[in-house]
Order: C-alpha cells, then structure tokens, then sequence
C-alpha cells in the first residue's frame, strides 16, 4: 500500500489491539492518515494470547453456518487479565438478550462476535450469536446490532422463525457512516467516516476491501479463514460521502461476490 493516500484515510482494525499476541494480523500496512474520534479502552498490563477459534463449517446454505464448538463468542464483558476481550459492557449486549428472548432464543447464551464504539455517545456497532430454545440439533442464529436506536433483528438459518433467513448470506454486516467534524476543514479532511463488523459464512475463505475511485489504494484483506471465528471489522475515513466502499468475497471457486455498502453520511443498515 502506497505511504501517502489523499483521499483515504485507512484504519483496518483486528478485533483486539495489536498489544495482544497469538492472532495472526492480515493487514499491517494500515494508513493512520486521520485521527478517528473514537472510544478506545485504555489497555495497560501483560500481553496475552487470544486462544485459537474454529471458523463455521466449510459449507454453503444452512450448514456454513454450524460452528464445530457450539455458539460462537465471548460472554458480553468478559475479560482476559483485565482486558475486555468482548469490547462491550454487559449492559450493553441488554438489548440483544432481550431480542433474542421475543424470538424465541436463549437469551442467557448471547455472545459477542465482533463489536465496536465506533463514534463517542453512541451504542455500540456489534454481532451476535445465540442457540434456538430446544432445538436439536443446536441452530445458532445472529444478530446486527446498529448504534443508533435500531431494533435487534435476530437472523435464523434455514428456519422460519425469526426471519429473515441468514442461509444464503455469505456474511452478516452492520455498517454506520457519519458526517465528518467540520473543525479546522482543509482540503485534505474527511467527509464521512465508516465503520462495519461482520462475519463469514463457513465457506468464504477471504474478503477484501475496496475504495472504488482510488487509485492509490491497493486491495486490503479485511478477513482469511483460519483460527477465527470468522469475524471481521473496519473503520475508514472517506474523503468523499459519495464513496461506497465494497467487500470482495472469495470461496474456492474465486470471486463470487462483490457487496456494495452504500450508506450516506448519517445512515446505518445491515447488509447480508
């Protein structure tokens, strides 16, 4: 990736910092072009080694969504030696859990896949995961959780209840953008900040971000299968609100998917 990028201001971000070890980063090469106005937990102490997660079933339709150890997630709020390794309060998984109950979940097994406080004020971007009541076997349905006052829609696969039907969804995506701080605008500021978690179907081996329009931009990997539960994240800032940045989505048969994540400044969607 070029050193100096005008218009793109990138910041692909693992899950976790880069202060915790044991999980392979794909992208290194990050351009920190602009200072995010961020929530970012302080993190001092020991380094400390993420164990190692199955990814979903290495399949298409309902069964690329079965993970090999059960629901996948952390527990909302739980802590590896003081650090939050859900990035989410427990409190803050409160409307999800609820959600889950109305659509007939078991809501007490609600866990974080992916979660980011992606904008100060505002709940948290996030992805759920969590079991049907009584079902054998075990159907994990998930969430997308949007910061701004969105109802939590639970997605099942291959099932009528709660709908809609996650099957053939290749991945889950929650994605906000907001209008940039007009502070000290320059010609090089941003316009629009975007951020998105997600997570990938057992089948899809890598997805990539593109910025179409820019040139100077070279084709990051958001996500490789390997020793993850298949989740994925990113925040960017756009100079132009016109820019639709799109994921790449890759199985063994190549390219079989390009996702269009079209939000305007101040709008927020699930795509999948």
């Amino acid at each position: 990736m070029p050193a100096d990028i005008s218009c793109v201001g990138l910041l692909l971000r693992h899950p976790l910092p880069a202060a915790i070890c044991g999980v392979a980063i794909t992208v290194t090469a990050g351009v920190f072009a602009f200072a995010r106005p961020q929530y970012r937990p302080a993190h001092q102490g020991p380094t400390i080694r993420i164990p190692d997660k199955a990814p979903a079933a290495d399949a298409a339709g309902r069964a690329g969504w079965v993970w090999p150890e059960g629901v996948p997630g952390w527990q909302p709020g739980q802590e590896i030696k003081g650090f939050r390794i859900s990035q989410l309060q427990s409190i803050e998984a409160e409307p999800a859990q609820l959600a889950a109950a109305h659509a007939g979940l078991e809501a007490e097994q609600v866990r974080v896949l992916e979660a980011m406080h992606a904008w100060p004020g505002e709940a948290p971007l996030a992805i759920f995961a969590a079991p049907m009541i009584d079902a054998t076997p075990e159907i994990v349905c998930l969430a997308a959780a949007l910061p701004r006052g969105a109802t939590v829609q639970w997605r099942c696969p291959g099932a009528s209840r709660p709908s809609p039907d996650v099957a053939n969804s290749r991945v889950l995506v929650a994605a906000i953008s907001h209008k940039w701080p007009q502070t000290d605008r320059t010609s090089s500021t941003p316009s629009a900040g975007f951020d998105l978690v997600g997570v990938a179907r057992g089948d899809v081996k890598r997805i990539v971000l593109r910025i179409p329009g820019e040139p100077q931009f070279s084709d990051a990997t958001l996500y490789d299968r390997g020793k993850t539960w298949g989740q994925f994240s990113a925040a960017l800032a756009l100079h132009s609100a016109k820019t639709r940045p799109q994921l790449r989505i890759y199985s063994d048969r190549g390219l079989v998917q390009v996702m269009t994540l079209a939000l305007q400044p101040g709008e927020q969607r699930t795509f999948g």
